[in-house]
């Protein structure tokens, strides 16, 4: 299950309460000293961070189960059609020709 899988590795999951690496540019470093007074605390950056791949989680099984519904639905369309064209089949067959 593909769910259980993301669940196991997010509770999978350790970081660093001390410290963080912290992937900018000098000018956005620059800035949120400047405007936000600071740079980001370890506890804010593991939120997002968090947040961030909760977010892409749920983007993805939703895309799946939208995916699995649409193959769903799809077969049995598939399936309906192939029924009818075999049974037309048959009754034309059956009443012989018309010509």
């Amino acid at each position: 299950n593909i769910r259980a899988a993301f669940n196991y590795y997010t509770s999978q999951l350790q970081f660093n309460s001390n410290a963080y690496k912290l992937a900018a540019t000098k000018e956005d470093k620059k800035r949120l000293i400047r405007d936000e007074g600071g740079l980001p605390t370890v506890q804010a950056v593991v939120v997002s961070d968090l947040d961030l791949r909760d977010l892409y989680r749920n983007v993805f099984l939703t895309t799946l189960d939208d995916v699995i519904a649409e193959m769903e639905y799809q077969l049995k369309e598939y399936t309906k059609n192939t029924k009818q064209q075999s049974s037309s089949a048959a009754a034309s067959s059956a009443g012989g020709s018309t010509w």
